[in-house]
């Protein structure tokens, strides 16, 4: 019985256009029309810049007010 609610469930977010993964996460947006996943380079650089602070030893908080500075 289970399975066929979540079967149900599944197909009713198909029919609807919902991605059944959740929402993309941060870096990601889903194509409209085929719900692959596609980066969102401006939102990568972002994420490569705070890695790059991170490696390179900069405290957790200087690297959040470095990157709230920036916007």
């Amino acid at each position: 019985m289970t399975a066929s609610r979540i079967a149900g469930a599944r197909a009713a977010m198909m029919r609807q256009g919902k991605r059944l993964a959740g929402p993309p996460p941060f870096v990601y947006s889903a194509d409209a029309r085929t719900r692959q996943l596609k980066q969102v380079l401006a939102e990568a650089n972002q994420v490569r810049a705070i890695f790059k602070m991170a490696a390179t030893g900069m405290r957790p908080s200087a690297v959040a007010e470095t990157t709230d500075a920036r916007g």
